[in-house]
C-alpha cells in the first residue's frame, strides 16, 4: 500500500474515533436528559444509555478495523480475530432498534397525552 493510502486509512480511523469519543461525550448525554424528562425510570434510561454506548463502541471499532486492515496483510489477519465478538453483538441491532422505537412512541404518546405520565386519583 502506498504511504497515501496508509495515512488515508490512519486518518480514517483517527476521525472515527474523535467522532466515537464525540459522541459518548455530548450526544449520548443529550439523549438521556430528554429520556429522563419523558421516563420516570431512571434506572432504564440509563442502561438504554449504556446499550447505546455499547453499539456506538462496537460500531467505531469495526470502521476502524476494516480501516487498519487494508495497511498490510498480517495485520488484517490478527484484527480479523476480534471480528466474530463484533459480529455478536451487532447482531442484537435489531432488537435494541425496536427498543429506541419503543422509547420513541412512548414519548409520543405522553406528548400528545400533554401529562406527566403520574397517575392521579381522578378527584
Amino acid at each position: 500500500m502506498s504511504a497515501e493510502g496508509v495515512l488515508l486509512s490512519l486518518l480514517n480511523a483517527a476521525f472515527t474515533v474523535v467522532g466515537l469519543i464525540a459522541a459518548v461525550k455530548y450526544v449520548l448525554p443529550r439523549i438521556a436528559d430528554v429520556l429522563d424528562s419523558a421516563v420516570e425510570d431512571k434506572a432504564a434510561v440509563d442502561a438504554l444509555v449504556v446499550l447505546l454506548e455499547v453499539f456506538l463502541i462496537v460500531t467505531a471499532a469495526s470502521l476502524v478495523i476494516g480501516f487498519l486492515g487494508g495497511i498490510h496483510g498480517k495485520l488484517n489477519i490478527y484484527l480479523s480475530t476480534i471480528k466474530p465478538a463484533i459480529d455478536m453483538v451487532t447482531n442484537l441491532k435489531v432488537y435494541v432498534e425496536w427498543l429506541v422505537v419503543g422509547v420513541g412512541a412512548l414519548l409520543l404518546v405522553r406528548t400528545f397525552r400533554g401529562g406527566t405520565g403520574k397517575k392521579t386519583s381522578g378527584y
